[in-house]
């Protein structure tokens, strides 16, 4: 026996050592996807920083949609894109508006660049629309700006507001959801919000 060479050994060696490295790899990925940025949308009236009214001159009633990082590392590049648009009112029907995709900016910033979420709960508010006291209509907050949204009197009209928002991150899963608001024509009137 001393004499012969020890294939069972090599064998064994060889098989034990592919299977601790599977293992290790398998272990790998399931703990980098626990540990990856999960986002949310928050979009609601009782969110604080949702539906606000300022106290400035003139006051301004802002609707923000809240993106919120449930995970457990820092999700980086985030951005937030809205995809559609659409109006459905009693004046004016139903109505899409999808020739544009426009980027939400965070709130109280004027430019649109991608932003970092900590961990466990971080969160950034972004400008959907707003609406200044005494004016008859409101003001959506995307990017780019154009004209063709008021002609066709989205902001214009009484009805039910929404918008398909696609949100994405450079080490976090992208998905789509859809915010939709009511407003009635008055300065409190944009309410109702939820993500459908």
């Amino acid at each position: 026996m001393s004499g012969q060479f020890p294939w069972f050994s090599i064998l064994v060696l060889l098989t034990g050592g592919l299977a601790g490295a599977l293992l290790t790899n398998i272990w790998k990925s399931v703990k980098e996807h626990r540990q990856r940025p999960q986002l949310n949308v928050v979009f609601n009236d009782e969110d604080q920083g949702c539906n606000i009214i300022t106290v400035t001159t003139p006051a301004e009633h802002w609707v923000r949609v809240k993106i919120i990082n449930e995970g457990r590392s820092t999700a980086r590049g985030v951005s937030v894109c809205v995809t559609t648009l659409t109006l459905d009112g009693p004046s004016t029907g139903s109505r899409q508006f999808l020739e544009e995709v426009f980027d939400l900016k965070v709130a109280n910033y004027k430019d649109v660049s991608p932003f970092v979420l900590a961990p466990n709960g971080g969160y950034r508010y972004l400008d959907v629309c707003h609406i200044k006291d005494g004016e008859a209509f409101f003001r959506y907050d995307l990017r780019p700006e154009i004209g063709r949204l008021r002609v066709r009197e989205f902001g214009m009209k009484r009805g039910t507001y929404g918008a398909d928002i696609f949100v994405s991150a450079d080490n976090a899963e992208a998905f789509k959801k859809t915010i939709i608001w009511e407003w009635d024509e008055t300065f409190h009137g944009l309410n109702k919000l939820r993500v459908v």
